[in-house]
């Protein structure tokens, strides 16, 4: 998840990507946009207005598809969704409350036949009742005797809860005082749903290794040098003479190099006149 924030509105952008090998997807690509989108918005809108009163998705553009890659499937996502009601424009100072990047959509959503969130029940809850007595489950770096954990941490698993994301005011945060932006960004540190099984081997090993993986991180943008309190984001709008200043500094820095190379000129000058004097 990628969010930059402007003065009037927030833009968010999500590319999510689940990995497995665990079954077989549908081949489907999606492309939906403000004219087929309505029913996608209707199930994502309620998380983000939960979190933040009076924000609205202003339009939205969705690109899915599945893919295969060495009996590997992939199930790609590429939202951007353009965010109203998120900022408050105090004159010289924008306010924009970021609660919402963990917004939490619980239900299912499909379009195109395909299942875009509810993803652990959708497509692994199956494969993993379906196993034997010598399956070896592991969930999160952790080992299970059989497959009761590993299905209900599935059936709990959708790619849009990022209800587990701490508020901004705890993210990494770098300020380019320079090039006037603000970065936050978040790692969760590893995978946010990682799930392994496969047939026992004699020596307590995995013969065969059906793999999940979900590995989000996130990132916030702000044109300018912001400040976090709580969940809310501040920058000062630039003023027209900040705008100019880096222009003013340019000038001045060529101004100053420029009368280096003058007195340089006019001191080698004087030398020279000198030496001739002397002669």
């Amino acid at each position: 998840m990628k969010v930059a924030i402007a003065p009037d509105q927030v833009t968010v952008h999500m590319n999510l990507v689940f990995q497995e090998n665990a079954t077989s997807l549908p081949l489907v690509s999606i492309y939906l946009d403000s004219s087929n989108s309505t029913a996608v918005i209707a199930q994502i809108a309620p998380a983000i207005q939960k979190l933040v009163q009076g924000a609205n998705i202003a339009s939205l553009t969705l690109r899915a598809q599945t893919l295969n890659s060495s009996q590997v499937w992939y199930l790609r996502e590429n939202y951007t969704l353009v965010l109203s009601g998120t900022n408050k424009n105090l004159g010289s100072t924008v306010r924009s409350d970021l609660a919402f990047v963990s917004m939490d959509a619980p239900d299912s959503i499909k379009s195109g036949g395909l299942e875009l969130n509810t993803v652990g029940l959708a497509f692994l809850v199956k494969p993993l009742n379906s196993q034997g007595n010598q399956t070896l489950f592991y969930v999160n770096g952790h080992q299970s005797l059989n497959s009761v954990i590993p299905v209900q941490t599935a059936l709990l698993f959708h790619l849009l809860d990022f209800s587990w994301v701490p508020s901004v005011s705890f993210w990494a945060n770098h300020r380019d005082l320079l090039g006037q932006v603000t970065t936050m960004s978040f790692d969760s540190g590893g995978p946010r749903f990682n799930l392994t099984f496969g047939p026992r081997s004699p020596e307590n090993t995995l013969l065969k290794a059906f793999t999940a993986v979900y590995y989000p991180s996130l990132e916030i943008s702000v044109p300018a040098s912001a400040w976090v309190e709580g969940t809310v984001v501040s920058f000062d709008l630039s003023t027209q003479a900040e705008s100019w200043m880096p222009l003013i500094a340019g000038a001045s820095l060529v101004t100053l190099a420029a009368v280096g190379v003058l007195d340089r000129s006019l001191t080698k000058g004087q030398r020279a006149r000198k030496k001739k004097a002397s002669k």
